[in-house]
């Protein structure tokens, strides 16, 4: 199985092979057994999949924050509140204690500095290549999904307190894009001694444009985030902008390869044909790798980004 058919498979255009229901949802980075479940906003969410965890897990509390993208309807700012407000009733079953405004307020500032971390551990990649390897820059990223966010706050302010990092040649700066990138993925980039210098993975997205405004009615804030995410994806879909503005943000990174990791149905190939048209305009490499789980998939993988990342183009 590929990760093409399991995207189709998530995504309610293809039948599984084997469906539980009734059982327990189990955090695969952590261990820990799940109590709850909150569905976030993504984009390109058909009707169906936003049914399908009430489906399978009917005894699991659970809240969903996405909205069916079909026809890409923005939600009205009402109808985001409701979205907040039943948010607000699942952690209070969920913990047993009440989700209080002052709560609310102080989970919103842990996590704004969260993301002001983030920003800044972007701002060092593109500021000092190889401060990082693109293996610590993974892990850094996937321990946000096991840690508690106060803890995984102090892990990022004490890498971002490191010195700077001695002075390399790197082959190649590379800036990702795409939905997420795979361990596999960042080992190939260190073994061909190129140095990650950006990202845009959909996946998480965590930057400043990410933040929930404080001091205010907590409740609103997160419903105005909430619908000014649903509204940025609209816009993305039929914004003819949104490729160069993307290569704006690599050429700033400082970067001069652009990998952009596609898993199959998540998004469409002509969106990778806008990508690659804008990259060649500014004479930028640019290589769309399948993120290919698929027996000997890791290395044809690998293969392609060693090959990718010794052009010698610079």
């Amino acid at each position: 199985m590929n990760a093409d058919h399991l995207m189709r498979v998530a995504l309610g255009q293809h039948p599984p092979d084997l469906l539980l229901r009734g059982g327990r949802v189990v955090n695969v980075y952590s261990g820990e057994v799940l109590d709850g479940w909150v569905l976030p906003p993504v984009s390109g969410l058909p009707p169906e999949s936003v049914n399908f965890l009430p489906e399978a897990f009917p005894g699991l509390p659970q809240v969903s924050l996405a909205f069916p993208s079909r026809g890409m309807k923005v939600p009205t700012g009402e109808e985001t509140l409701d979205r907040v407000e039943l948010l607000r009733e699942w952690a209070e079953g969920v913990s047993g204690r009440p989700a209080s405004d002052g709560a609310i307020g102080r989970s919103i500032s842990v996590y704004n500095e969260n993301r002001r971390l983030f920003s800044a551990l972007k701002d060092r990649l593109a500021s000092a290549p190889g401060a990082y390897s693109a293996v610590d820059v993974f892990r850094m990223f996937r321990s946000a999904h096991s840690l508690p966010r106060e803890a995984h706050t102090g892990l990022l302010r004490a890498a971002l307190s490191r010195g700077p990092a001695p002075a390399r040649r790197f082959r190649a700066r590379v800036f990702l894009g795409g939905m997420a990138a795979l361990l596999p993925v960042m080992e190939a980039i260190d073994a061909a001694g190129a140095a990650l210098s950006g990202e845009a993975l959909d996946a998480g997205e965590r930057s400043l444009e990410a933040m929930v405004e404080e001091g205010g009615d907590p409740a609103l804030a997160l419903a105005r985030r909430l619908r000014s995410r649903m509204l940025g994806m609209a816009e993305e879909a039929v914004d003819p902008s949104w490729a160069p503005r993307l290569l704006d943000r690599v050429e700033t990174s400082g970067a001069n390869r652009f990998l952009h990791l596609g898993t199959g149905a998540a998004a469409p190939t002509e969106n990778f044909g806008k990508l690659a048209e804008e990259a060649g305009k500014r004479g930028i490499p640019f290589l769309c790798l399948e993120t290919d789980l698929s027996p000997g998939g890791s290395e044809r993988r690998e293969d392609r980004i060693a090959s990718f990342l010794g052009e010698n183009r610079y």
